[in-house]
């Protein structure tokens, strides 16, 4: 009975590991290996600043700081349709740092936000183009 329960916890530590990976596919299946683009986002008192505004089909690495000294902050990307999230950081304090890495297999307007708060009507909000 304790080697079941050993494995049981095992199962769900490794399962719940596997969920809070934030990497995320946009738009399709798996294919071979392709070089990872980055791009640089500061989130400031006035909102996000991206380093490109627009993005090539592929993976990419979306590396985040909150530079606004005084509130918290997430980064939220949603999926073509605007239905799902595609990629999500979690809440970020002043001067915190995160990173998450989406697939993009369509091209399109993909919008990002932050989720925390009613920061969407105070300008955190914005959209970057995929394109082929």
């Amino acid at each position: 009975m304790a080697v079941q329960r050993k494995i049981l916890i095992a199962l769900t530590c490794a399962g719940l590991a596997l969920s809070l990976l934030p990497v995320a596919v946009a738009g399709g299946a798996e294919s071979r290996a392709e070089p990872v683009r980055t791009v640089d986002v500061a989130i400031t008192r006035r909102g996000f600043t991206l380093s490109s505004d627009t993005i090539r089909l592929g993976w990419v690495t979306f590396r985040v700081v909150n530079k606004d000294p005084n509130f918290g902050h997430d980064f939220a990307i949603l999926s073509n349709g605007r239905t799902t999230w595609v990629g999500k950081t979690k809440p970020l304090a002043p001067r915190q740092r995160a990173a998450i890495r989406v697939r993009f297999v369509k091209p399109g307007r993909y919008h990002y936000i932050s989720t925390l708060h009613d920061q969407i009507e105070l300008g955190y909000a914005g959209y970057f183009v995929v394109a082929r």
